[in-house]
């Protein structure tokens, strides 16, 4: 019987890369909705475990890391637009980029590279099996947590080994764990290997996986440009330009701050459920024929059920004693905590970077925190703060696609100067007016030319496609002039 049962990823020897792994993974698993057993640890350190058991079910209704990030991962919401001085090979790469999903994918890419601080995306290229002529493009995004990755002194921040931990199945279909290796670090002999990864790790595996023993070594080596240098199929995107390789500890505190918030908002569901009414209690009487539950191990409690409709007898207790029944207050106010917990959550979205001039409650309430939006400014100001930092990435990318699919099918796409332009949320009525008449206030003053206003209203384009755009403007507004 063929076994799919997933082994659990073996963990870096060295105890640096191991600890990020594992901050690495409490992000991800906040990110990707797998993290109630990190709350419940959480919670039983601290309150301890007896008043864990008594909070019942934990709430995950509030993540404020997740809401941030998603609320600020805006760039890639309209399909970006791809511009080359050959416009046609640019359509034309664009076609394949479309086809293979990859900005649909880069939305949850920049959710995540902002969240974990860092997101590789691996590029494959197969000839298509329906159309000889063509290729099948494949983007596949690889968590840092699953990724062991080496910088070239001169350049901290740009990968030129990396070793990505695979779950692949032997020749007996059992499944293990690999490390797929691949290395430019000797431009003139880049190697990619597979090898074993967890106890038995080192051994080369490259001839089961690859069909060669020792792996594509050299002149074998098959990722490179059409001038002859290799490179490694992926790029690296950062959340931002840090000179460092890896960054997973920035804004830790976001992530701490947020399982705190959970832990608040469970302690506020059991206040609701369990300490937002008197408690009653009697002193010398007993309810005649009461239930006595419990066991040696817990506390006994005598209880009955009453009914609106029903008048509870009492009995002494014992004799001589004066009976006493009466009251304490609600042991918690669920409003006030509430609020309290609502300001916290405010305070860790200010941190994550989110002014509360800019948040919008879309819930009923404007004082619960459990869900928040940003305004249509405020997401185009996330655009324009992360477009310099995933722009020069997402033209690396296209290039190696492009040399990818002329090694492939041999093809003639260009494989550099390729630039992405980033469609900003569109504005409203309001804002186009004013925009527009701010353009046309500084053309007619003098302080700025048609080509840049243009610019200004298709952000993305070089000078030299707005003078284009123009000059096809004028050409036609000519032959269409009214008479």
């Amino acid at each position: 019987m063929r076994d799919f049962s997933t082994p659990i990823p073996p963990m870096p020897h060295d105890p640096s890369e191991a600890a990020r792994w594992e901050h690495t993974r409490l992000r991800r698993r906040m990110l990707y909705g797998a993290w109630r057993e990190d709350l419940d640890r959480r919670i039983a350190l601290a309150i301890g475990a007896v008043r864990r058991e008594a909070w019942g079910i934990p709430d995950l209704s509030s993540n404020v890391f997740r809401s941030s990030m998603t609320s600020m991962s805006v760039l890639y919401d309209r399909r970006p637009k791809v511009h080359h001085s050959d416009q046609n090979s640019a359509d034309e790469l664009s076609k394949y980029v479309i086809d293979a999903g990859l900005w649909p994918l880069m939305q949850r890419v920049q959710r995540d590279t902002l969240g974990m601080r860092e997101m590789f995306v691996r590029v494959d290229v197969m000839p298509d099996r329906d159309d000889p002529g063509s290729a099948e493009v494949n983007y596949r995004p690889i968590p840092p947590d699953m990724v062991l990755a080496y910088a070239h002194p001169e350049h901290p921040d740009e990968p030129v080994e990396v070793r990505e931990m695979r779950l692949r199945r032997d020749k007996h279909g059992k499944p293990r764990w690999t490390w797929d290796v691949l290395s430019v670090v000797d431009l003139d002999m880049p190697f990619y290997r597979v090898i074993s990864a967890g106890d038995n790790g080192g051994e080369d595996l490259s001839a089961e996986y690859l069909g060669v023993e020792g792996g594509l070594v050299g002149e074998a080596y098959p990722y490179r440009y059409s001038d002859g240098r290799p490179f490694l199929p992926l790029v690296l995107h950062h959340a931002a330009k840090t000179g460092m390789l890896f960054d997973p500890y920035e804004a830790s505190e976001l992530v701490e701050g947020s399982l705190n918030v959970s832990v608040f908002w469970s302690m506020f569901g059991h206040v609701i459920r369990q300490a937002s009414w008197p408690q009653r209690y009697a002193v010398g009487v007993r309810v005649p024929s009461a239930v006595i539950d419990g066991d040696q191990d817990a506390t006994i409690r005598e209880s009955v059920i009453p009914d609106p409709a029903t008048v509870l007898l009492f009995e002494p207790s014992d004799e001589g004693v004066s009976p006493q029944i009466n009251q304490w207050d609600a042991g918690a106010d669920p409003q006030a905590l509430q609020e309290a917990i609502s300001l916290y959550e405010r305070r860790l979205a200010a941190f994550a970077g989110i002014s509360p001039a800019d948040v919008q409650r879309v819930a009923g309430d404007p004082r619960s925190g459990f869900a928040l939006a940003i305004s249509r400014e405020a997401a185009r100001e996330s655009q324009r703060r992360y477009e310099p930092v995933f722009s020069p990435i997402d033209e690396e990318l296209l290039g190696i696609t492009a040399a990818m699919i002329n090694r492939t099918i041999g093809s003639s796409l260009p494989e550099d100067d390729y630039r992405v332009a980033y469609e900003s949320l569109p504005p409203s009525a309001e804002e186009r007016q004013g925009e527009r008449e701010h353009i046309l206030g500084l053309i007619q003053a003098g302080l700025l030319d048609r080509v840049e206003a243009y610019r200004q209203l298709h952000p993305g384009l070089s000078r030299a496609d707005a003078e284009e755009a123009l000059a096809s403007i004028s050409a036609i507004n000519a032959r269409y002039r009214p008479v």
